[in-house]
């Protein structure tokens, strides 16, 4: 099997972690960045995502109720850095809704999203949104005081790219907010469980971010004052899914404050704050 090179390390050597309908996820041997093997074509993707966030029946309400903790908790996150407001652009806003609130803050929003019917919400609600990908979207260099990827950062073929891109629209003592799973220490338990999964979400899944490789990855492109935390959890529809969000959300939310974030549990999502020095 081609491993291609490692985008954090430039190493080709690494192991495999698990096989899904003959998409494959591997980690680096040398800095366990895990990354998809083959990788999908943009094509192929950008078919799929036209109907990603309708899946199972979810809706606008379902992604509203499932992100609500995770928006809020951001807004107001962005607001302690930038208490007199400013633009922030959105990279798969999907239906809109974060962008909604940061409006109502007073904020000059923007989007950008690859579904024709996410899109279509987000017009209809008044927002401004590009339809397509990241990598078709232009704008002027220096044009957003902060950059937001939600469960996003890890669907990007090209992620050295698209921090490159960020870079250049951020303003000068700009920030950039992702939030990203980390999935890899679950699917690793399961596998030695002998239970089979797909909790990377092949083939949407290219790459698997621990703490320690997207810290490396923004500062190698050149992002300043990195922050990583645990952040709230999310609320999927089911049940089950559910309560282990919940339940293991809080509790890496516990350990993270009593030990003074010097303990991010393995598994959970994470979110990360960076930020472009001013001139």
């Amino acid at each position: 099997m081609r491993y291609y090179t490692c985008i954090l390390c430039n190493s080709d050597d690494a192991e495999p972690v698990i096989t899904y309908k003959g998409y494959s996820m591997v980690e680096c041997k040398h800095c366990r960045l895990v990354y998809q093997v083959p990788r999908p074509e943009q094509e192929e993707l950008n078919k799929l995502y036209k109907t990603y966030h309708i899946r199972k029946g979810k809706g606008p309400e379902n992604w509203w109720v499932m992100m609500r903790r995770i928006f809020v908790s951001t807004v107001s996150l962005i607001t302690e850095y930038y208490p007199n407001g400013g633009s922030v652009l959105d990279i798969g806003c999907g239906y809109g809704h974060f962008l909604w609130i940061m409006k109502e803050r007073g904020w000059t929003v923007q989007g950008i999203d690859p579904s024709p019917e996410t899109v279509a919400y987000a017009h209809g609600r008044g927002l401004r949104v590009f339809e397509g990908n990241f990598e078709e979207f232009d704008a002027s260099a220096e044009s957003f005081d902060v950059i937001t990827m939600f469960y996003v950062f890890e669907h990007l073929i090209e992620p050295v790219d698209a921090l490159k891109k960020v870079w250049r629209f951020l303003k000068p003592g700009g920030m950039l907010v992702i939030r990203v799973p980390h999935t890899t220490p679950l699917v690793k338990l399961l596998k030695f469980l002998y239970i089979p999964n797909n909790l990377y979400d092949l083939p949407f899944h290219i790459y698997d971010y621990s703490p320690t490789t997207l810290r490396e990855l923004l500062k190698k492109t050149g992002f300043s004052d990195i922050r990583i935390f645990v952040g709230k959890p999310t609320s999927p529809p089911s049940i089950f899914t559910k309560m282990f969000s919940l339940i293991s959300g809080y509790t890496a939310h516990f350990l993270e404050r009593i030990t003074v974030g010097r303990i991010l549990m393995p598994g959970v999502s994470k979110t990360a704050i960076s930020f472009k020095k001013g001139k």
